[in-house]
């Protein structure tokens, strides 16, 4: 179902950083970001070797992610509350607007809910302390974050049975065997202990800093995160929630549920939720009691026909802007962006030699250099990317950065025959189409580019220069 309605593109940032880890994995050059998930990437090039479409191996990693979670929560729902119950959760997850969002356009966090779910059917089988804690810290590679979540699920399942200190012991050792697995080669492969810890710690700065307490932001913005977590939580519970009163049974594994929901949450509002996709961790367990609701209602076949049409409506005709984030009316905005933007520079570029130069552009810069890996890059950091307005500006070429231009100094770009401006500002667009021989387009414009020509750029100075221009394009 997702392969036909997902983008026949790469998506976003991310996506690309996924991509050129498919070639050379190396999360000190964020391929993939921080901190590397190296399992997935693992799992990728495995589809990668039968597909050959990276677009469409991303998605056969979600289907085959998502299908997993589904099963696992409907044999936990059923050894928990009966069949009928495993069944009915499993179908909210399934039909779930955040997974579907997920399994099309964020793969890798399709991962949470499989973590997530997997673990704690470990835990509620009796599973022994080190062999559950291993466990999670090898499908940890999947997702790193994970080990800071689940383990006080791990954890405190045993401590409720009496567990010796011995026992609490052989499970944290269990636990670093488990991540050893994965960690020892990729901080091999990233260049050692340093470069792994500050690359690692940079990127959590960088992508927390702003919304996190536990990284020193405003209260303000934390009270943001804070909602965000509870508006996709809210969206999980949509579908069932107004079956709830008519069961007045008291909820068997409750400790269960609430040992294994509060630290998921508590992680996102407190640390990071910057996506719909983050919210998979706790979703199985909205899920799971969303099946035991449904299943206790006298007329469940019909309440669970209902909840997945909820679920189905929010995702294809979201009511309200808050979730329209995880929605396919806005993958098909964004898609619709990036592929007819990539459509025509494949032209361009097949034409004649040219450059991109990308500042605040609509399609991520990442997208471009995967998909055109010997085509001039300039990137140059916008305003709403950088705390001071300007940034590092770099040319890149071959997966390669070739140039690297400090804040304040003119930028040299190659004088290629045409230059493809991506850009989101109209005052430099207009700039632009002033220039003799200029075309507008919907996402960027084009002008002539030769050896002296002079360009303003936001706070940028631009020179074109005798620089390589042969370029190629990636299909």
């Amino acid at each position: 179902m997702w392969i036909p309605l997902a983008p026949s593109r790469l998506f976003d940032f991310d996506a690309a950083n996924f991509a050129l880890a498919l070639d050379d994995f190396n999360p000190a050059r964020h391929q993939p970001q921080p901190p590397g998930y190296p399992l997935y990437v693992a799992l990728t090039r495995l589809v990668h070797f039968f597909e050959p479409d990276v677009a469409t191996t991303f998605v056969i990693t979600g289907v085959i992610g998502a299908a997993v979670s589904v099963l696992l929560l409907t044999i936990l729902g059923a050894r928990i509350y009966g069949l009928r119950a495993g069944i009915l959760a499993g179908i909210l997850l399934l039909t779930n607007p955040v997974l579907w969002k997920a399994g099309m356009t964020d793969q890798v966090r399709v991962y949470l809910a499989l973590i997530s779910v997997a673990v704690a059917l470990m835990v509620w089988n009796g599973r022994s302390l080190p062999v559950t804690a291993a466990f999670l810290g090898l499908l940890a590679g999947f997702r790193p974050e994970m080990v800071i979540s689940m383990t006080p699920l791990v954890f405190f399942a045993e401590v409720r049975r009496s567990v010796k200190m011995r026992q609490c012991i052989a499970g944290a050792a269990g636990l670093a065997l488990g991540i050893g697995v994965w960690i020892v080669p990729m901080i091999w492969k990233m260049g050692g202990p340093h470069v792994f810890w500050d690359v690692t710690r940079t990127y959590a700065s960088v992508q927390a800093g702003g919304s996190s307490l536990v990284f020193g932001a405003e209260v303000a913005a934390a009270w943001g995160m804070f909602l965000y977590a509870l508006t996709w939580a809210a969206v999980s519970i949509a579908a069932w929630i107004w079956a709830a009163p008519f069961v007045r049974a008291p909820i068997p594994g409750a400790w269960f549920l609430i040992a294994w929901f509060l630290p998921l949450f508590f992680f996102s509002i407190a640390v990071h939720i910057a996506a719909p996709g983050h919210a998979l961790a706790f979703i199985p367990v909205l899920c799971l009691l969303g099946g035991m609701v449904l299943s206790r209602v006298r007329w469940f076949v019909p309440a669970a026909i209902a909840a997945c049409a909820v679920n189905l409506f929010l995702f294809f005709r979201p009511p309200v802007a808050a979730i329209r984030e995880s929605s396919y009316p806005w993958i098909q905005e964004v898609a619709g962006v990036n592929e007819s933007t990539l459509e025509r520079i494949d032209w361009m570029v097949a034409r004649h030699p040219a450059t991109l130069v990308s500042y605040g552009s609509k399609v991520s810069w990442r997208i471009l250099l995967y998909y055109y890996p010997g085509t001039p890059l300039l990137v140059l950091p916008s305003e709403r990317e950088t705390s001071s307005g300007v940034g590092l500006a770099w040319l890149v070429k071959g997966r390669r950065v070739i140039q690297e231009t400090a804040p304040g100094r003119p930028v040299a770009m190659p004088a290629c025959e045409e230059g493809a401006w991506l850009l989101n500002d109209n005052r430099i667009r207009q700039r632009l189409l002033s220039i003799p021989g200029a075309e507008d387009d919907s996402y960027f414009v084009f002008t002539p580019v030769a050896r002296g020509d002079r360009f303003t750029i936001g706070p940028y100075q631009l020179f074109a220069a005798d620089l390589p221009c042969r370029g190629s394009v990636l299909r």
